[in-house]
């Protein structure tokens, strides 16, 4: 079916548009990207940093205070060494000490058959630097230039009835003003069939502290899961008017419960996972995190991907997303590719920048019958193409989808053309402001219709006139369409200004009816035949069959007429004006539906 200028009225401007919109705004609904839904990791490094914060403070607080109360009791060189055992828990205990007045070695094997385990530890403290003899909280350390302490320990443990190896590493040390601890740990658990690997560094000054964390977690006790994770973060404590004299204890209260003015944070985390469960469903899902945050501004990139399938069905998809935040600003590019069953496929991009959202749907889905549909949905205030390469500086077309000012020019919602090429157009309205038409490439285009009888006679009558008929100087087409009926000869005159310039003779459908009638005659081989013409057939033994005279029998047919006129510029007056020729007639001749039209081109 074919579109004519006439069809695109308001109304079908209004349906294509509702209809387009309908389409854009539920693929829009789907850039909510709520269909994955892979088992995203919730981190808050905020609250991660605090929390090692806090542990480390304690750990320091507890070794600082362990070796300095050991050491402040030594007055001199001490060694031990033994083995104890109690019978009734079956616990034996073997270690080796030894001490002097600024260092302390000790290592030990503790060994359960209650509890089927075995854990071996080594601690090696020294301390350099002044300490009160009288000193009586040894966490009361002042933060001088040439203070040294420093603890290294390694621990580990065996325990049989968990299935479980824990091994671990550290070192505390406080150097003048700050305090730091590293850790390394191992985990291996067989009953949760889990390897866990952590390395971790927390340095605390008067004003400023440091968390550096490596994390590796292999588990397979609920489908294969690997999780990395690396993080640094750096923060600012609140100004101590009293830090010339701070304390370690006072140190470590501070970053333990102290307000953060200022937090860096930088960290990257990536989970695998892989699953088959008993009612036949296989996943896997790869879930990275990359984050860094100074001050007000923070950025962030979220990957996750997943991959489906169970009896039937099978999906595909991956869903990044990109968001910065400064201040009060935050700016959101999130896109997702899907494919479902083998029968759907999206691609959806979004932009979201203080929360009013840009984006883009494609999209393709087979129906019941197998037919295949597919669209493309935008939501922008404009859309533009221009070359690829930049090398080009004219937009080819824009699309605004708001009004907008530039320049001082108002342009209201609609498509912008630079530059465009059209073969074939139809056009419903138009409003050209300036024209450049060549080889007549638009016409003017004039046309009247009637529908009613007009019965002829002999002189000629105006049945069809067009007024106002404006002409360029250029060369004009008529054609006209008449349906004639009764008469088998009328003329048709074709007027400009009431000038005739040419006739053109038409008739109506005509076709011969026959009738026969009885004929005598009085001597073999003659008959009379009447007025009216016919024939007659004679048998040889003098008898006659019949006389046969045609009537001629008038139907309504479409004539059309067509020819060329140079009327000159000007406005002009174009009219038909038909009458009855000699020939066969019926009292009834007319002509009805008549339809005249007149086009210029313009060259």
């Amino acid at each position: 079916m074919r579109i004519n200028p006439g069809a695109l009225d308001d109304e079908v401007w209004d349906a294509v548009g509702d209809e387009a919109a309908s389409v854009a705004a539920a693929l829009d609904d789907d850039l909510v990207i709520n269909e994955i839904q892979p088992l995203k990791r919730e981190v808050d490094l905020r609250a991660t940093e605090q929390r090692t914060v806090s542990e480390a403070v304690a750990m320091i607080g507890d070794q600082v205070l362990w070796v300095t109360t050991q050491l402040s009791e030594v007055d001199g060189k001490f060694a031990d060494a033994g083995i104890v055992t109690d019978p009734e828990t079956g616990k034996v205990r073997i270690y080796a000490l030894e001490q002097e007045a600024e260092r302390i070695s000790e290592a030990e094997i503790r060994l359960s058959a209650a509890e089927a385990s075995i854990a071996l530890s080594a601690t090696q403290a020294w301390v350099r630097g002044e300490i009160t003899e009288a000193l009586l909280d040894p966490s009361q350390l002042p933060l001088v230039e040439d203070l040294q302490l420093q603890v290294n320990a390694v621990e580990v443990e065996l325990d049989a009835i968990n299935a479980d190896l824990a091994l671990s590493a550290s070192q505390t040390e406080v150097d003048g003003i700050g305090a730091r601890l590293s850790t390394a740990e191992a985990d291996l658990d067989a009953a949760q069939t889990a390897i866990n690997l952590k390395a971790e560094q927390t340095q605390l000054d008067i004003l400023q502290g440091r968390v550096q964390t490596a994390e590796v977690a292999i588990s397979a006790f609920d489908g294969p899961q690997l999780t990395q994770t690396v993080a640094d973060t750096r923060y600012l404590l609140a100004a101590d008017e009293e830090a010339a004299e701070q304390t370690l204890a006072s140190l470590l209260q501070a970053h333990a419960d102290g307000e953060r003015i200022r937090q860096d944070i930088a960290y990257a985390t990536e989970d695998l996972r892989a699953k088959v469960t008993e009612d036949r469903e296989a996943f896997a899902i790869r879930s990275v995190q990359i984050g860094a945050s100074i001050d007000n501004a923070m950025a962030l990139i979220e990957q996750e991907s997943l991959a489906r399938a169970s009896q039937g069905e099978a999906l595909a998809a991956s869903l990044n997303t990109l968001t910065t935040t400064v201040g009060e600003n935050t700016s959101t590019v999130q896109t997702l590719s899907e494919s479902v069953d083998g029968i759907s496929g999206r691609h959806m991009l979004r932009v979201n920048v203080n929360g009013v959202a840009t984006g883009m749907v494609i999209a393709a889905e087979a129906g019941d019958d197998g037919a295949v549909s597919s669209s493309v949905a935008f939501a922008a205030d404009s859309f533009t193409i221009s070359a690829p390469d930049g090398s080009s500086l004219t937009v080819p077309f824009s699309v605004f989808t708001v009004g907008r000012t530039i320049d001082e020019i108002y342009y209201p919602p609609g498509v912008y053309m630079e530059d465009i090429y059209v073969r074939r157009a139809i056009i419903g309205r138009a409003d050209i402001h300036t024209a450049n038409i060549a080889e007549g490439a638009i016409t003017n285009n004039f046309a009247a219709f009637a529908g009613s009888d007009f019965y002829l006679s002999s002189s000629y009558q105006e049945v069809l006139a067009i007024d106002n008929v404006e002409c360029s100087g250029n060369t004009m087409s008529l054609q006209a369409n008449i349906q004639v009926d009764g008469a088998s000869a009328i003329e048709i005159e074709v007027r400009i200004n009431g000038a005739p310039q040419r006739v053109f003779t038409v008739s109506a459908g005509i076709f011969m009816q026959q009738q026969s009638y009885p004929v005598g005659f009085t001597a073999r081989g003659s008959t009379y035949v009447g007025e009216g013409g016919g024939w007659v057939n004679i048998s040889v033994n003098g008898t006659a069959s019949a006389h046969i005279v045609p009537t001629p029998i008038f139907y309504a047919d479409l004539k059309t007429i067509m020819m060329t006129v140079t009327p000159g510029e000007g406005t002009h007056r174009v009219s038909l004006h038909a009458r009855l020729k000699a020939g066969s007639m019926s009292a009834s001749a007319r002509v009805f539906n008549r339809f005249l039209q007149v086009e210029e081109t313009k060259r």
